[in-house]
């Protein structure tokens, strides 16, 4: 009997951590401190077909998010047995947006590869970080082939604490990028991009909308933030073969948009490319880049920015010539 009753108080003093309450999985929407009941969310139809498959693309299911307390990625942890060398922490791949062609590739290989004071750009942020940065493609005579598989490799050398090392490596990288494309208006779709394939420093996004912890490129000294890339539709006219973006209405709700997610959010909107009345993009299409504070409200600020877009398609009637060829991205 005594070996019974010691046997259920353990049972119960164990249950007191692995029993679940039903009442606490219900959750009420209006109770939410960032619920917005104001944010209206159109069904798909014929002319947003195109937009919403493109649009799914890059949400994971709502299925996929969790709770605040019961996070949807874990922060990777170097253990004493895989902190050796050779580890690869990072790999920048840069797109076909940001180096186009063969002779942009060129010049940016040389300009990381040129050495002024007996070291290259590669090699002096190799000796700060403690990491081996090197350039890969698969041609090592010319980038003149093949340039979309320009990348640079964060490889770990052993250090105390690689983490540190790779991210001050990327950083570096980030910053060379900054100044050689000259603070082009496309800087935050480029760290966005970077982030994105920098899982190891930027875990995948809880939200659906794809917000990541990045650098703003945009702020005064780059302090670190949420950020999310909207893109904007357009059309491809069938003769010259060129993208006639929907920039009109954006520019129309502008002030209105800014001043709203400000005020309710804390989030601020940046309009890149001269289609939207913005900072100038000289690489890839125009967008609109997202910064604010907390996950939450980004992935907020996207949703109504998606909604204005989506309502805009559903009664569109840009005229961009002779029955173009309707395309979103």
């Amino acid at each position: 009997d005594i070996c019974d009753s010691l046997a259920r108080d353990k049972i119960a003093q164990d249950s007191k951590f692995i029993s679940i309450d039903d009442k606490s999985l219900e959750v009420n929407l209006s109770e939410l401190p960032h619920h917005n009941a104001n944010v209206a969310y159109y069904s798909s139809n014929e002319k947003l077909v195109e937009y919403e498959t493109v649009r799914k693309k890059r949400a994971r299911s709502p299925s996929s998010i969790c709770s605040a307390n019961q996070p949807s990625h874990k922060q990777t942890r170097f253990s004493h047995s895989n902190r050796g060398a050779n580890k690869i922490l990072c790999s920048i791949n840069f797109p076909k947006w940001l180096v186009p062609g063969s002779e942009a590739g060129d010049r940016l290989a040389d300009a990381m590869s040129e050495a002024r004071n007996g070291l290259s750009f590669l090699d002096t942020v190799s000796r700060d970080s403690n990491c081996v940065v090197r350039l890969q493609t698969n041609n090592s005579e010319s980038f003149c082939r093949r340039y979309n598989r320009f990348h640079v490799t964060i490889t770990s050398n052993g250090g105390s604490d690689p983490l540190l090392g790779g991210r001050i490596a990327k950083e570096r990288i980030e910053n060379f990028l900054l100044d050689h494309f000259r603070h082009d208006g496309s800087q935050g779709r480029m760290f966005y991009t970077i982030a994105k394939g920098a899982k190891l420093f930027h875990p995948r996004p809880r939200g659906i909308h794809g917000s990541i912890n990045q650098r703003d490129p945009f702020s005064r000294h780059s302090q670190f933030g949420w950020i999310s890339i909207v893109e904007i539709p357009f059309e491809v006219d069938p003769y010259s073969g060129r993208k006639q973006f929907h920039g009109d209405f954006l520019i129309k709700r502008k002030h209105d948009l800014k001043s709203r997610l400000r005020k309710e959010l804390d989030c601020s909107l940046k309009f890149c490319g001269e289609e939207l009345d913005g900072v100038r993009v000289r690489y890839g299409d125009p967008y609109v880049c997202i910064r604010g504070g907390r996950e939450e409200d980004v992935d907020v600020a996207f949703g109504i920015i998606d909604d204005e877009i989506r309502c805009h398609m559903v009664g569109c009637r840009c005229r961009f010539g002779a029955a173009p060829k309707r395309s979103i991205f």
